[in-house]
């Protein structure tokens, strides 16, 4: 997920903030990196005053841990994205009305998420469906502010699969995610079969060559696929035994899947 602010926390005597060149000499005395491959910015607490900076209007992808420290300051703070579901009425001309039911992303992360408390969006929206009727009616899922791809283009395609590489849509769904879950085999080599994916309906087909590890192995199993494919392969091995192990993946088309579960649900 492209995230446009990097923040750092230093805990530095504040003479060094009138030194440009000694403060970046102090986080990277070794000079490890060029000046423009780094971005900070510095306030007083409890203030707008700026204290230092570097490069700090510049976007650039952060490292996973950085992510975290980003994701929990925006998030604690007012998020001005929403994901709106809205009816709208047409005039197709003057004897002819219809409806139409739009739900449009903004690029908000936390529609349908779990891990935010909002497992039963989609089920609002389908009971406000049911209420007005609106099984025949047209549903439109737009997608189409972000204009830029999902991914940075130089992620390497072993990682795109998989749920810690999952992209950054307008309209986000269930954290872009979904999970696999394998009957295992206790003989290693032999392969293991799906029994269950959640959600059950996928917009895209999956290709399983999963196999069983040696005993001591943990989860070798990886997800290939891009932001849009029709179809996703999963190869390597998972754990020997006689349970149930599941592994997860990024989802490659969140819009796609939304429509699916939801075609599923009012038919």
């Amino acid at each position: 997920m492209r995230v446009f602010l990097i923040s750092c926390l230093l805990f530095v005597s504040f003479s060094a903030f009138n030194q440009t060149k000694s403060f970046r000499d102090k986080i990277d005395p070794q000079k490890e990196f060029r000046e423009e491959e780094y971005s900070i910015l510095i306030r007083e607490l409890g203030s707008t005053e700026e204290l230092f900076e570097h490069n700090s209007s510049k976007p650039f992808i952060p490292a996973s841990l950085v992510k975290l420290v980003v994701a929990t300051g925006v998030l604690g703070r007012d998020l001005n994205l929403d994901t709106r579901f809205v009816a709208k009425t047409r005039t197709g001309n003057e004897k002819n009305q219809y409806r139409i039911f739009q739900l449009s992303g903004s690029g908000d992360p936390t529609f349908a998420n779990p891990k935010f408390g909002r497992e039963r969006d989609l089920e609002r929206i389908v009971d406000s469906l049911l209420a007005w009727n609106a099984v025949n009616d047209s549903i439109f899922i737009e997608n189409e502010i972000l204009t830029d791809s999902p991914v940075p283009g130089d992620w390497k395609y072993a990682d795109m699969g998989n749920y810690y590489a999952a992209g950054l849509w307008t309209l986000n769904y269930r954290g872009n995610s979904f999970k696999i879950s394998f009957q295992q085999n206790p003989s290693p080599g032999n392969k293991c079969r799906i029994i269950g994916t959640q959600p059950e309906v996928l917009s895209f087909e999956l290709e399983n060559h999963v196999i069983s590890g040696e005993k001591g192995t943990g989860d070798n199993a990886y997800i290939f696929g891009a932001p849009y494919v029709t179809k996703m392969f999963i190869n390597g091995t998972i754990p020997p035994g006689t349970g149930i192990f599941t592994i997860k993946g990024a989802d490659p088309n969140p819009p796609a899947q939304l429509a699916a579960e939801l075609r599923a649900l009012i038919r």
